[in-house]
């Protein structure tokens, strides 16, 4: 896995965002701004003579399982599905390995988040049609192997308890934190952590539960 440190989360060192303009080609950084939103990646919205882009950071994803996503992108976009396409560096790759770091560079989308209950019906006439597009155009990557094909037998890894319970830990602390900012912000909220924290709390008693069982050694007779 990619690591990064909660205390570097928002700052880019300056020999490391002079390297990232170089592999991205982006001339200069005229403003950069450090996005709070989200729980395991590190992001960015940076304002260049080139356009404003979205940096970043990966940190929660295996390098090679991050390159095949962001294939796909491209992939995807270049088959009509609406979807940001990651921009490359400029010797190709679209991932660039920069100070121990994952980065990959995205245009900038304006827009803002429309919860599923709050759309019209047109918007989920149109919500269908791109999922079905999506669907299309991921089976064309199976078939130009850009995606595993669908074997005959699946198999399901089954979660452990600790490895359940090592997670919900990871993503409330994540939550926690960046309730803290928001609560910071003059006026701000935590959109996230109201509803998140109790359901990660109930994965936390479900799983020790499961492990309780687990462990419980019962003899009949």
């Amino acid at each position: 896995m990619i690591d990064a440190t909660v205390a570097a989360r928002s700052a880019i060192a300056d020999r490391i965002l002079a390297e990232l303009i170089d592999v991205f080609d982006l001339r200069e950084v005229q403003e950069r701004r450090y996005l709070a939103d989200g729980l395991m990646n590190a992001n960015w919205r940076l304002d260049t003579p080139a356009g404003r882009f979205a940096l970043k950071r990966v940190t929660d994803v295996s390098l090679d399982r991050l390159q095949r996503n962001l294939g796909m992108l491209a992939a995807l976009a270049a088959d009509g599905v609406p979807v940001s396409a990651p921009t490359p560096t400029t010797s190709g790759p679209l991932v660039a390995r920069v100070g121990g770091g994952a980065w990959c560079l995205f245009p900038w989308v304006e827009g803002s988040h429309v919860r599923g209950v709050d759309l019209g019906l047109s918007q989920v006439a149109s919500l269908g049609a791109h999922l079905g597009r999506l669907h299309l155009g991921l089976g064309r990557a199976c078939g130009q192997s850009l995606l595993p094909g669908l074997p005959e037998m699946i198999m399901a890894e089954i979660t452990s308890p600790e490895r359940a319970l090592e997670k919900a830990e990871r993503l409330s602390a994540a939550a926690a934190r960046q309730g803290h900012r928001q609560r910071l912000r003059p006026g701000g909220h935590c959109s996230l952590g109201s509803p998140a924290e109790p359901r990660l709390r109930v994965r936390r008693s479900s799983s020790a539960i499961c492990d309780a069982r687990r462990r419980l050694r019962v003899d009949p007779w």
